[in-house]
C-alpha cells in the first residue's frame, strides 16, 4: 500500500523536507507528506485520515516544528492511534516530550544515515506483513460470499490520467459516452469513456474544481472552484457560457434540475443559490444551515433539492415556495454528500462519521444504517434501478451496497490513495471513481458463479 510513513513538519522547513521525501522513496519508500497543498475546509480530516493509514509517523524537529501548532497535533494524533514514531533532528533541540527516545540526528541538513535506512525498512516489512496479512483476510471475508447474490466489481477496464493535480470530481454524461472530470489542477476535462482519451480541456479557473456535473440534456457543465466561481461549459462549443460569483467564498457543490434549466450550488459560505441557466440570473438564495453547506442534489421530479452541511444535518428545500421543508439529523459530524434514489423516495447521505444513512424522506427517518467504512465517506452514487448504492472514502476503498435486503451486502475495493468520487454510467454496468492519482473505469457485473477477488486499483 501507498504512503506507508506520514512525515510532520513545519511548511517553513519544506525544502529541506522535499529533498528527504525524494530521497527517502528512492530507498524504496511510500510517502506521504502534505507537500504544501491546501485540502481546504476538511485539511484536518486529511491529516487524521492519512495517520490513520501510515505505518510510521516521522517527524522532522527543527525550531519552527516545534513552534508549529498543526505539528503538535499531528503527533498527538499518531500517539493516540499507537503509530510507530520515529525522529529526524534538523536543527535545534530534540523536543521535549521526546528527550528518552532515540533519535537520527541530521543538524546541517543532512539527510538520514543508512543505518537509520535499514532501521526504517525493518519496521516497514514488519508493520506491513501484519497490515497486508490482516487487511487482506478482512477484505477477502467481506467480499467471498457477497457476490453470489447482487454485483461484483471487477478489475480496472481503464483510467483517465493526464491531470496535474489529484482529482476531485468524476461524472457521465447522459449517453455514458463521456466522461468530465475535475482537478486540483483547476481544469475540466472531457474524456472518451470507450477510448479513455483525452478530448478536450475546460480552463478559467484558478483555484482547485471541486465538483463537475454533466447536465441531463447532454448540453452543458457545470463547475464548482475554490475560486468562488460557478461556471457554465456549453459541450459542443467548449466555450464558456456562464461564470456566476455571487458565493462569497468556496463552491463546494453543483447539482442540474431534471429539465436542465436551473442548476443548484451549495457553498462555504452557508448558503445555496440556484441560477437559472437560460438568462444567467441568481433565482433564489436559500439560507438556513448553520454552517458551510457541502452537498446538494435535486429530486428526479424537480420539486425539491436536498443539501448536506457541516452543521451535520440534510435538509430538504421545497423549490418552488423557496422554504426549508424539512430537517434530518442522525450523523455524528459533518455531512458531507447527499443523494437522491431514482424513484425519489429515499436519501442517501454520508460523512465524517463514517456511515452511509438511508433515509425514508417522507417520514424523515433512517432505514438504514451502513457500516464499514473506516474513515469519512466522500461520495455516495445510486444505482440507476435504485437496488444499490456505490461509496467512496478516504479510507481508500470504494465500496457497494446490496441494498434491497433487510441485512444489505457490501463489496470493496482497495485503492491506491483516497478515494474522493464515484459515478454509476447510465446504463450502471460501470463505475469511475476519482482519487488523487486519477480516475479508474471498472465493470460491475452480475457474474453469480465466482468470487471477486480485491486488487488494488
Amino acid at each position: 500500500m501507498a504512503r506507508q510513513i506520514f512525515v510532520s513538519y513545519s511548511l517553513r522547513d519544506h525544502e529541506y523536507v522535499d529533498r528527504l521525501v525524494e530521497y527517502l522513496r528512492s530507498c524504496g519508500f511510500n510517502i506521504w507528506s502534505q507537500a504544501g497543498i491546501d485540502y481546504g475546509g476538511y485539511w484536518r480530516e486529511v491529516l487524521q485520515s492519512e495517520i490513520d493509514m501510515c505505518d510510521v509517523c516521522l517527524v522532522v524537529m527543527t525550531e519552527h516544528s516545534r513552534q508549529a501548532l498543526w505539528v503538535a497535533r499531528e503527533i498527538a494524533w499518531a500517539k493516540a492511534r499507537n503509530k510507530h514514531i520515529e525522529l529526524l533532528l534538523v536543527s535545534g533541540q530534540v523536543f521535549d516530550m521526546f528527550e528518552n527516545m532515540p533519535h537520527e540526528d541530521v543538524r546541517g541538513e543532512k539527510m538520514p544515515s543508512t543505518a537509520f535506512v535499514e532501521h526504517l525498512h525493518q519496521i516497514m516489512g514488519s508493520s506491513m506483513k501484519k497490515k497486508v496479512s490482516r487487511e487482506s483476510a478482512s477484505m477477502e471475508h467481506r467480499v467471498k460470499g457477497q457476490t453470489n447474490e447482487g454485483l461484483a466489481i471487477e478489475d480496472p477496464i481503464g483510467a483517465l490520467q493526464g491531470h496535474a493535480g489529484g482529482v476531485s470530481s468524476v461524472a457521465w454524461s447522459p449517453d455514458g459516452q463521456r466522461l468530465v472530470t475535475g482537478s486540483y489542477d483547476r481544469t475540466v476535462r472531457i474524456w472518451d469513456a470507450k477510448t479513455h482519451a483525452l478530448l478536450s480541456t475546460l480552463s478559467g479557473h484558478t483555484d482547485w474544481v471541486w465538483e463537475v456535473e454533466w447536465s441531463p440534456n447532454g448540453k452543458y457543465i457545470a463547475s464548482a472552484s475554490n475560486d468562488g466561481t460557478v461556471r457554465i461549459w456549453e459541450v459542443a462549443s467548449e466555450e464558456l457560457l456562464h461564470t456566476f460569483n455571487e458565493h462569497t467564498d468556496w463552491v463546494w457543490s453543483v447539482a442540474w434540475s431534471p429539465n436542465s434549466k436551473y442548476l443548484a450550488s451549495a457553498s462555504y459560505d452557508g448558503t445555496i443559490n440556484i441560477w437559472d441557466i437560460p438568462s444567467g440570473e441568481l433565482q433564489q438564495t436559500l439560507r438556513g444551515h448553520k454552517d458551510w453547506v457541502w452537498s446538494v442534489a435535486w429530486s428526479p421530479d424537480g420539486n425539491y433539492l436536498a443539501s448536506s452541511s457541516a452543521d451535520e444535518s440534510i435538509r430538504v428545500w421545497n423549490v418552488v415556495a423557496g422554504q426549508q421543508k424539512q430537517k434530518l439529523s442522525g450523523h455524528s459530524g459533518g455531512v458531507f454528500c447527499v443523494a437522491w434514489s431514482p424513484d425519489g423516495h429515499h436519501l442517501a447521505s454520508a460523512g465524517h462519521d463514517t456511515t452511509v444513512r438511508i433515509w425514508e424522506v417522507q417520514h424523515r427517518f433512517a432505514r438504514q444504517v451502513l457500516t464499514g467504512h473506516t474513515s469519512w465517506v466522500t461520495s455516495v452514487a445510486w444505482s440507476p434501478d435504485g437496488k444499490h448504492i456505490a461509496t467512496a472514502s478516504s479510507d481508500k476503498t470504494l465500496r457497494i451496497w446490496q441494498l434491497t435486503i433487510d441485512t444489505p451486502r457490501m463489496i470493496s475495493v482497495l485503492h491506491l490513495g483516497w478515494v474522493s468520487s464515484v459515478a454509476w454510467s447510465p446504463d450502471g454496468a460501470c463505475l469511475a471513481s476519482s482519487t488523487d492519482m486519477g480516475v479508474n473505469i471498472r465493470r460491475v457485473s452480475r457474474n453469480k458463479e465466482r468470487a471477486h477477488r480485491v486488487k488494488q486499483g
